[in-house]
């Protein structure tokens, strides 16, 4: 009988931060998460600054 091969491993990451953010990312996607967070923290940064 055939083995197959395992599954390879895939990075995954999720984040809930209250209820105005979830986001679920594999792969690449991991990546993007950390950047869009800082971008939203920022814009509001920005916002808050020039407010």
């Amino acid at each position: 009988m055939a083995r197959r091969s395992p599954t390879p491993i895939r990075n995954s990451l999720s984040l809930k931060l209250g209820g105005w953010l979830e986001a679920h990312a594999t792969g690449w996607g991991v990546v993007a998460i950390p950047i869009v967070v800082v971008l939203v923290l920022a814009a509001e940064g920005l916002r808050l600054w020039l407010g």
